[in-house]
């Protein structure tokens, strides 16, 4: 899958392997940096069926860890560390390691869909059924918080989130 990159997010963790600090993988020198991205597929190799060209992907973040419990052996295919990440114009993926950006949601906010989905989130909320008796704790209110926020309530969770700003929390009732 050829996948042309729109919008890249910079995290915690990129910044950390920038500035040396990163410690919990071995990482592959020269590796092409960040972990989270969005794009649109632009070409598929022969076999695939998941996807077509003009599709709006986002790349999970370990690419082999595809269900199940997140294994040692999943982590060296880890984007924007030990696998190249996704700070180019185009990359080349396999086409389990994408997931759908939907429709309404911009090309710039794909990169923290990424983040979402390989964190689980998505997944966790919907192999427990959340529903109105469960509750789901966000800190802050930056990207990944939001999207399982969104998560969380399409599913019927509760959710709390904190914040700083009655500004934002003004949007964070926005959303219920």
């Amino acid at each position: 899958m050829l996948v042309r990159i729109r919008a890249c997010t910079l995290n915690h963790r990129d910044l950390n392997i920038i500035s040396g600090t990163y410690t919990s993988l071995a990482l592959k020198p020269g590796a092409i940096p960040l972990s989270d991205g969005a794009g649109e597929v632009t070409a598929v190799g022969q076999g695939v069926t998941r996807w077509k060209p003009g599709d709006r992907v986002a790349p999970i973040f370990v690419q082999r860890w595809l269900g199940g419990d997140l294994l040692p052996e999943y982590m060296p295919s880890a984007l924007g560390g030990p696998s190249d990440g996704v700070l180019a114009e185009q990359i080349v993926l396999n086409e389990e390691g994408l997931v759908r950006i939907p429709p309404a949601n911009e090309l710039r906010a794909g990169g923290h869909f990424a983040l979402c989905r390989s964190h689980g989130v998505e997944r966790r909320i919907r192999e427990r059924g959340a529903a109105t008796r469960q509750t789901l704790v966000t800190l802050g209110t930056g990207g990944v918080s939001l999207f399982a926020a969104q998560f969380a309530l399409m599913a019927g969770a509760r959710v709390i989130a904190t914040t700083g700003s009655d500004d934002k929390a003004a949007r964070l009732h926005e959303l219920e």
